[in-house]
């Protein structure tokens, strides 16, 4: 048959096709490389700046110079040499430095999104979403606790589709049901469908975290090839620790096994359905942990296992999380990894400031203020 072909083609025409093929071949590679290229330099930029910028207190060695600060006003005087403006008047208002520090970290992500690549943006725009959802959350309870706005003391701010108007409708209604109304008029009214009672806010609270998790989750559909797989792998894990942070909660607090499975999220990377089921339907957070067996997150059952200490497990699912994005850095170097890194990072950093604060404030040893601490070693 081929020597039938030969004939008819004839020897010039076979040669043709051959060349034809190979060019075809090495088009197909150069694409691929091409857009490979092209990624690193659409990275190129963003991350070179974001590591300029850094997240310096995730770091122990940074850290414990902060802690041995012997007073609020020395701690913020460090801050503020570390790059995060700190106004001069601030004295010993902790209060108030939180709310600097949250804006800030506000702003810096803001920042990364206005200088990230398109395909990434979406990402990002999804993550900012999540402190949207926070300052819902604080203005709903100060608003149901008769606050207003001047005595939530700047808790409440806005992020991007959370506004001024909106903070300002909330915490001036009268009752659940006007803030309930208010509400039908954004993006998060879907979860508050069925929920008619303040009482009924711990569900909520869950509900609004899985409303702004879905958003995030849907971006991996929307990200370039080159980057589904590390945004791929940092919401699977993240949504396998915020199921197990949430379900550790749940069941300390007694919620219905049914309701607890409206507020969780869908199966992350290693906690299927049906495992995440059986979890729910334990009589205690200790039975409910043996099903971790075989997974990276077994070591939770022991942690804090003696005086059932839930801070102890949170904090053991937080340092996890950000060895997790810490790893990513490495290993998504020329892409999305730092941006990862630098998100997750500066929340833990936040948290982190807070924490000394708090504690410096309050006259605690400093071992007991590191042993709240989420850091990453030397990397």
């Amino acid at each position: 048959m081929l020597v039938e072909m030969i004939e008819q083609l004839g020897m010039i025409n076979l040669v043709l096709l051959i060349v034809a093929v190979a060019l075809l071949v090495v088009v197909v590679l150069f694409m691929s490389y091409f857009r490979t290229i092209l990624s690193i330099t659409h990275f190129a930029y963003p991350n070179a700046k974001l590591r300029a910028r850094g997240v310096r207190f995730i770091h122990e060695r940074d850290i414990e110079g902060l802690i041995e600060c012997g007073s609020v006003n020395e701690l913020f005087s460090k801050v503020d040499k570390a790059g995060t403006e700190i106004p001069k008047g601030l004295k010993d208002d902790v209060d108030q430095f939180e709310v600097v520090i949250e804006k800030a970290m506000v702003d810096d992500i803001t920042d990364a999104r206005h200088s990230a690549p398109e395909e990434i943006k979406p990402f990002v725009d999804a993550w900012l979403l999540r402190y949207d959802v926070r300052m819902l959350k604080r203005a709903i309870k100060g608003s149901i606790r008769g606050l207003t706005r001047e005595q939530m003391n700047g808790t409440v701010f806005p992020v991007r589709v959370v506004d001024d108007d909106l903070i300002e409708e909330i915490i001036n209604s009268r009752d659940f049901q006007e803030i309930l109304n208010v509400i039908k008029g954004t993006p998060f009214a879907e979860v508050f469908i069925g929920r008619e009672t303040e009482e009924d806010f711990f569900i909520i609270d869950m509900k609004l975290d899985r409303y702004a998790f879905r958003k995030m989750r849907s971006t991996m559909l929307r990200a370039e090839t080159e980057d589904q797989s590390a945004i791929k792998l940092f919401v699977g894990k993240y949504t396998d620790i915020m199921n197990l942070k949430m379900l550790i909660r749940g069941i300390h607090e007694g919620v219905d096994s049914d309701e607890l499975g409206e507020a969780m999220l869908p199966a992350g990377r290693e906690l299927p359905e049906w495992k995440l089921e059986k979890m729910r339907e334990a009589r205690d957070i200790d039975e409910a942990l043996v099903e971790l067996e075989g997974t990276s997150y077994s070591g939770l059952r022991k942690t804090g296992a003696e005086k059932n200490d839930l801070y102890a497990k949170e904090r053991y699912l937080d340092t996890m999380l950000l060895d997790i994005t810490s790893n990513m850095m490495t290993q998504y170097v020329l892409s999305v990894g730092p941006i990862i890194r630098f998100l997750m990072g500066k929340e833990f950093e936040v948290r982190n400031l807070k924490a000394v604060a708090r504690g410096i404030a309050e006259g605690l040893k400093s071992v007991d203020i590191k042993e709240m601490m989420i850091v990453k070693g030397v990397e």
